[in-house]
């Protein structure tokens, strides 16, 4: 169950649904109410978060010229403004770690309601969740 908010809601990670393909998981979480922070926002640094083809995933576009999938995402429950979204990890920002590039997004300080918080970190778990 979903229950309206007044602060957002974050998704993160490994979703495993390129967001090039169409018509599966990438879709479904977008047409559920989620918001893909990457194309919200106003700077992108990067976007493939694997660069070659991994176990199970060679059949997925490695073989038609794909130079890799963007299947670590964020996304949030609300459209919020995004500054910016950089792959990192990558070997050009920092060290390769692992067969999955990482994401980082930018997201502005939110801004002043009456009686609401100035910024994200002055929010508290209490006021952000709600028991479903």
């Amino acid at each position: 169950t979903t229950k309206p908010r007044q602060a957002p809601v974050w998704l993160m990670g490994d979703f495993n649904a390129p967001a090039e393909t169409r018509g599966e998981g990438y879709d479904y979480i977008e047409d559920t109410g989620w918001y893909d922070t990457f194309p919200r926002a106003k700077e992108r640094c990067g976007e493939i978060t694997i660069p070659q083809p991994v176990d199970g995933w060679q059949d997925r576009r490695m073989d038609k010229g794909c130079r890799g999938l963007r299947i670590d995402q964020v996304w949030c429950s609300m459209p919020v403004a995004v500054s910016s979204s950089r792959v990192v990890f990558d070997g050009k920002t920092y060290p390769v770690v692992s067969d999955h590039y990482g994401v980082v997004v930018d997201i502005p300080p939110r801004p002043m309601e009456e009686g609401a918080p100035v910024t994200w970190d002055d929010l508290k778990p209490d006021t952000i969740f709600e028991t479903v």
